[in-house]
Order: structure tokens, then C-alpha cells, then sequence
């Protein structure tokens, strides 16, 4: 059994972190590739 996967954007510059999504791996196999490239620039 596996536990909870926390998705997170880490800003070097700024030297912020932003939470994007945490979710349980039972109930989702994937993170949301989609909502992720928001962050990436």
C-alpha cells in the first residue's frame, strides 16, 4: 500500500515553494502533467 504524493513548484529565485497537489496514490495513479507545465514557465 502505498501513501500520499505531494506535488510542489520550487522557485530558485525567489527561494519560494508553491503547492500544486497532493493527492492519494490509491485514488490516482498520475499527477496532472497538465496543471504542473503552469509552473514550469
Amino acid at each position: 500500500m502505498s501513501g500520499i504524493r505531494i506535488i510542489y513548484a520550487y522557485f530558485e529565485k525567489e527561494d519560494a515553494i508553491e503547492f500544486i497537489e497532493i493527492y492519494f496514490k490509491g485514488d490516482k495513479e498520475n499527477e496532472d502533467k497538465k496543471r504542473i507545465k503552469k509552473y514550469s514557465g
